[in-house]
């Protein structure tokens, strides 16, 4: 139901890099971790100083055995935002 409606909100504004983080939180929570990363990358490219998307991308590439470019991300992202491991937490996604 969340990627319907994530997939349904991305048709009407593909551009959009909060649609696509929000639709790469629901792939990885998910396990689809291709999806989530090529998400994580537009929405990337399009912002690229997302504390979110580069946390999210971390993980995405640590989950993919990719670990030293996975934490570059989340070093990237905890320095945006300190705190940002405790949000993901919440959503039960951790290192």
């Amino acid at each position: 139901m969340a990627l319907d409606n994530c997939n349904a909100s991305i048709g009407i504004n593909s551009a959009s890099p909060g649609k696509l983080d929000s639709r790469a939180l629901v792939n990885l929570q998910l396990g689809h971790l291709d999806e989530a990363l090529s998400d994580y990358n537009a929405a990337l490219d399009k912002r690229p100083k997302v504390a979110n998307s580069l946390y999210g991308r971390g993980l995405v590439k640590l989950r993919k055995g990719e670990a030293s470019d996975g934490q570059v991300d989340l070093a990237a992202a905890r320095a945006i935002d300190p705190k940002i491991d405790s949000e993901y937490a919440d959503y039960g996604l951790t290192p």
